[in-house]
This record gives C-alpha cells, structure tokens and sequence, in this order.
C-alpha cells in the first residue's frame, strides 16, 4: 500500500534497501527481472526505487540505445519502446530458458 509520506510519491523515499514487493517474489521464484524506463533517470529517485523494488536490471533507454527517438520528439515514444521491448524479448527467448518479468514505463500515457 502507498505510504503518503512524501506528497504521494514513494519512490522520493526509497533509498535502494529491497522492500517486500511483487518483483522480489519473482526474483525468489528465480525469474530475471528488468525495468525498462522511457524517462531520464533524474525522475523522483527512481534509480533508488527500482532498485528498492527488487529489479535485477533497470534500463533507461535513452542511456543504454542513445537516440532512438522519433525525429522531433522530446519524450520516447511508447511504439519506441514496444519495439524496444519486443527485440529485447525475442533475443532473451533465443538465449535463454530462464523466465523473465519486463517492466516498462512509457510517458505517454502518463
């Protein structure tokens, strides 16, 4: 449950400690784990939170793949990132047998 502490935005106060979450159930369970995040990592704390949450990889995709954005577009587009996820996943699927659980983060549903 959300905590309120600070305006409503938990990730402002998570410090990187693994709280019990969803993720950290699926890391026990022995899944692999990864955050996909359309946004720069400057947003509420989140390298922290993701970390908090228990995810074994957090991506920011404008780190890791540069411009990959549309032409004339501030923000990463969310067909972008399906893109992005959809090759991600069928490389994981021709490498590995290990289960994996994706989380994305686009902007433009926010």
């Amino acid at each position: 449950p959300a905590l309120a502490k600070v305006n409503s935005i938990e990730f402002n106060v998570m410090q990187g400690t693994v709280v019990n979450s969803f993720v950290q159930k699926f890391n026990v369970e022995g899944y692999q784990t990864q955050a996909l995040i359309s946004t720069n990592p400057s947003y509420f704390n989140s390298r922290n939170a993701y970390r908090s949450l228990g995810f074994n990889h957090i991506d920011y995709l404008s780190e890791k793949h540069g411009k990959i954005n549309v032409e004339g577009d501030i923000f990463l587009f969310d067909g972008v990132l399906f893109d992005e996820i959809e090759k991600m996943s069928e490389t994981r699927l021709d490498k590995e047998s290990k289960p994996f659980f994706y989380y994305a983060l686009g902007i433009y549903g926010h």
